[in-house]
């Protein structure tokens, strides 16, 4: 028992809570502030208080000029330790194109999942480039229902 070397940690908050996410369109102006013209790929995440304002973010990895790669540990392990109660996802497409990819869709459906298990639900994923961003949830739904009103007619 002697040997067991004991661990702590203490979460020191260096500001004040952030401006309020509780619309995709905040969240968005303030990705495309921290990460819209980045020359690489970079996957970012904020965390939230209960009131939606940020409170923390932290850039979990940075990529190539096409794809970034992470893992639910890398992102859920500072959301835990900065007391998030929810989280937002982001990541900048450098060469302009913001529409959603196949791994996109993946990863957003993967890091719900676990923001589902953990207990730290995940708000949104968003894609930003230098002008505009966009929510994937947001366009997966509005791409769903063109295609059920192009099935109806």
């Amino acid at each position: 028992m002697s040997d067991l070397n004991w661990n702590s940690i203490k979460l020191i908050r260096q500001s004040k809570p952030m401006k309020e996410c509780s619309n995709n369109r905040s969240a968005i102006q303030q990705a495309i502030k921290d990460i819209g013209s980045m020359d690489r790929e970079y996957n970012i995440r904020y965390d939230l208080d209960e009131g939606l304002r940020i409170i923390g973010r932290e850039v979990i990895a940075i990529g190539s000029i096409t794809e970034v790669m992470t893992t639910g540990r890398e992102i859920f392990k500072g959301a835990i330790m900065n007391s998030a109660y929810k989280i937002i996802m982001a990541h900048n497409h450098p060469f302009g194109e913001i529409a959603p990819s196949k791994t996109d869709y993946e990863a957003h459906d993967k890091i719900k999942a676990i923001g589902d298990i953990v207990g730290i639900p995940l708000v949104d994923s968003l894609i930003v480039n230098e002008k505009e961003g966009i929510s994937i949830p947001k366009y997966r739904k509005e791409r769903d229902n063109a295609f059920l009103r192009w099935l109806r007619r």
